[in-house]
C-alpha cells in the first residue's frame, strides 16, 4: 500500500494548482491520481483549438497572476469587424459591430493547455494517470483511497473533481447528508456543451470584414468566435453547439454545422484544414447527464464545499466549489491554492 501525506485526486486546473502550491511550500510528498489518460480536466487543447476552457477576464486576477508568475504570455480575443445574428430559419441575418460596447476577453497564447503543461513542469514525477478512485475510508491510520486494484493511503487528501462527480464515490463513513445533497444538486460547468473548431490556411472572414463572431440561440452552433493564434500559426473559428445535436452522429452533426457555416461565411468554409467537437456530456469523467442540461451555478461556492471532513483529513475543491467566479479558470484555481493552505495549515 503506498502511502503519502497528501493525495490530490484529479489533475484538471484545480488538482495541478494544489500540487503547485504544495511545491511552492516545500511539500513534496504527495502524489496527484488522475482518472483519464492525459492531464487537464476539461482544459483541452487539439491542434491549436481550445475545447474546453478558453478565456479569462480582467477580473480574474488569479489567473493573471500565474501567467505571470510562469512567465506566460496571454492576449486579447480578436473582436474587429462584423458579427452576425441568425435566428429562426428562413428569417435574413443581422448584422452588428463586434466589440463596440463589450469588456475585452483574453486567452492564452498558444492555447489554455499551455498554463496545464507549466503548472505540471515541476512534478511531472508525482501524477499517476488512468487512476480511478472509487472510495475513501476514514480510519484510524488515515484516509485509505481505493481503485478497483489499488490502496494508497495518506494524511490527508483533496478531491479536485466536480461535487456531481465527487458524490460518485462511495465514503465510509458516509457524508453528511446536506453535502451529498448539495453535490448532487451543483451544475458541472461544461457537462452540457458541444464545441467545435476549424483551422484554415488564412483567415478569409477577416480579409471580408467579418470578426468571427456568430450569435443564433437556435441556430446548429449558438456562439462562434476568431479563434486564431498570437504567433499567426493558426487561423481558426471556435464556438459552442447547440444541444440538440448531442443526439445525432458525429458525421451527422458535422456535415449540419458545415452546411450552416456555409450559409454565413460562403463555401471558403469548406477548405478547412482540420475539423475537431468535443461533447462534454459523452465524458464520462465530466458528466453524468443524459441529454440537456441547462447551467445552473447558484451552489457555486457554497460553505459547505469549503469545510473539511472526516476529522479534518478530506477537502474537496473544484471550480465549481470556489466562492470566487466559480465556474471558470479563475475559480478554479482559487479554490485549489487556497485549499492547499487549509490543508498546510490544518485551516477547516
Amino acid at each position: 500500500m503506498a502511502s503519502y501525506k497528501y493525495i490530490i485526486v484529479g489533475a484538471g486546473l484545480t488538482g495541478l494548482s494544489v500540487a503547485y502550491q504544495l511545491m511552492k511550500s516545500g511539500i513534496e510528498d504527495f502524489i496527484l491520481l488522475e482518472g483519464r489518460n492525459r492531464i487537464g480536466g476539461r482544459i483541452l487543447t487539439e491542434g491549436g483549438i481550445d475545447l474546453g476552457a478558453a478565456w479569462f477576464q480582467q477580473h480574474h486576477d488569479r489567473v493573471r497572476e500565474i501567467l505571470q508568475e510562469l512567465e506566460m504570455v496571454s492576449f486579447e480575443q480578436y473582436v474587429s469587424g462584423k458579427g452576425i445574428i441568425t435566428s429562426k430559419s428562413g428569417a435574413p441575418i443581422q448584422y452588428f459591430e463586434a466589440g463596440a460596447n463589450g469588456l475585452p476577453t483574453y486567452r492564452i497564447a498558444e492555447g489554455s493547455n499551455k498554463l496545464i503543461e507549466q503548472l505540471a513542469k515541476g512534478f511531472p514525477h508525482k501524477i499517476q494517470l488512468q487512476t480511478k478512485i472509487i472510495k475513501v475510508e476514514n480510519t484510524s491510520e488515515g484516509l485509505k483511497l481505493y481503485t478497483k486494484t489499488k490502496v494508497f493511503k495518506c494524511h490527508k487528501a483533496v478531491v479536485c473533481i466536480p461535487p456531481k462527480l465527487a458524490c460518485q464515490m462511495v465514503f465510509e463513513p458516509s457524508l453528511p447528508n446536506p453535502l451529498i445533497e448539495l453535490m448532487q444538486k451543483t451544475y458541472t460547468w461544461m457537462s452540457h456543451a458541444i464545441k467545435v473548431g476549424l483551422t484554415f490556411s488564412s483567415p478569409f472572414w477577416r480579409e471580408q470584414g467579418f470578426s468571427g463572431i456568430v450569435f443564433g440561440q437556435s441556430s446548429p452552433v449558438t456562439e462562434m468566435y476568431d479563434h486564431s493564434s498570437l504567433d499567426g500559426k493558426v487561423f481558426g473559428l471556435m464556438g459552442f453547439v447547440n444541444e440538440e445535436l448531442h443526439f445525432v452522429s458525429e458525421e451527422e452533426r458535422k456535415r449540419i454545422i458545415i452546411n450552416f457555416l456555409e450559409n454565413l461565411f460562403g463555401k471558403e468554409i469548406n477548405n478547412h484544414l482540420t475539423y475537431s467537437d468535443k461533447d462534454w456530456s459523452k465524458d464520462n469523467f465530466t458528466s453524468i447527464e443524459d441529454g440537456k442540461t441547462l447551467p445552473y451555478k447558484s451552489f457555486y461556492g457554497n460553505a459547505l464545499f469549503n469545510k473539511s471532513y472526516h476529522n479534518e483529513k478530506l477537502f474537496f475543491a473544484a471550480a465549481e466549489t470556489s466562492y470566487i467566479n466559480g465556474g471558470y479558470m479563475d475559480g478554479a484555481i482559487v479554490s485549489g491554492f487556497e485549499t492547499a493552505n487549509k490543508m498546510i495549515q490544518d485551516i477547516t
